[in-house]
């Protein structure tokens, strides 16, 4: 795997950390929908952004939703799930359970 690959994943397990605790607060606390959406856009820009400059390409999310979440936050964890491809379409999850499935932990 390359760093670059390394970099994006890092970046992208700190953004759906992020969007985790987002969706709590908005669960919890009277927000805005607007709010919610733009601080969601505005996260998932950073984020594409933040992968750019350590050199891994942005990628299209994957379609589906999740009616116990705000939409805002469904839509930006699936661009952040989307994101975690790195260019060799292999992230390390796909490498661990790939080696899982040959015996290999």
């Amino acid at each position: 795997m390359t760093d670059e690959c390394r970099c994006k994943q890092a970046l992208t397990a700190a953004f759906e950390e992020a969007a985790l605790a987002l969706g709590g607060v908005v669960a919890i606390y009277p927000i805005p929908d607007e709010a919610v959406w733009d601080l969601a856009q505005a996260l998932d820009a950073i984020h594409g952004r933040a992968c750019v400059k350590c050199g891994a390409q942005v990628h299209a999310p994957p379609e589906g939703t999740d009616d116990n979440q705000h939409p805002a936050i469904v839509r930006l964890l699936a661009q952040l799930q989307g994101a975690a491809r790195c260019e060799h379409g292999v992230t390390e999850q796909d490498q661990t359970i790939g080696s899982a499935a040959h015996g290999h932990r």
